[in-house]
């Protein structure tokens, strides 16, 4: 468990390791987070849909006023589930399942398409880590993510955000996600080495 907190911990910073001075900012949210699994097993499809509460964390640094590196995570901790397959579905809440909780997160590129002084529109595209405990193991898919962030900035310093974020994993198991989150920040300005 400490490797895994670590791990993340050192995930979101990765942004801040390649700074040279710029803008790091550093956010904190809620999400509702939506996942999708789907799985083919003897020619039947089985999806199973995760419905939990999850905290949205991120660490940002912007090198210009257009260009930046972010690195995203979502940490969720299921309220139960639903398993559809071959026309059946299936509902179990989180006392009766074995299911303890989930990470999914990105880094990559972040491009700022709008920016004024109250307003700004990030977008972001990159790599797409998802992890599953339950009682018997890890689950896990690699792929792709994006997000597009709406900002509303209440000083210099602080900024409240919307974020939309859509993850799709093919390696590993098949996992689709949604996340809608809301959330408030801190930027720290640096000045260039």
């Amino acid at each position: 468990m400490k490797k895994l907190v670590i791990f993340f911990i050192l995930t979101l910073s990765v942004s801040v390791c390649f700074a040279k001075g710029q803008r790091d900012s550093f956010e904190f949210g809620y999400t509702y987070h939506h996942t999708i699994n789907t799985q083919n097993n003897l020619d039947i499809e089985l999806k199973t849909g995760l419905l939990p509460i999850a905290m949205n964390m991120a660490g940002i640094t912007m090198y210009t006023d257009f260009f930046g590196m972010g690195s995203y995570a979502n940490i969720a901790f299921p309220l139960g589930y639903t398993i559809t397959a071959d026309g059946y579905t299936e509902s179990e809440n989180k006392l009766s399942s074995n299911l303890i909780f989930s990470v999914d997160g990105f880094t990559g590129p972040v491009f700022m398409l709008f920016n004024n002084d109250k307003f700004c529109l990030p977008v972001s595209i990159g790599i797409h880590y998802y992890l599953i405990m339950v009682l018997e193991g890890i689950g896990y898919s690699f792929g792709l993510s994006a997000n597009i962030t709406g900002e509303y900035h209440i000083n210099e310093q602080l900024y409240a955000y919307a974020r939309f974020q859509f993850s799709y994993g093919f390696l590993g198991s098949q996992t689709m996600i949604i996340s809608p989150c809301i959330g408030i920040a801190v930027k720290i300005q640096r000045s260039a080495d």
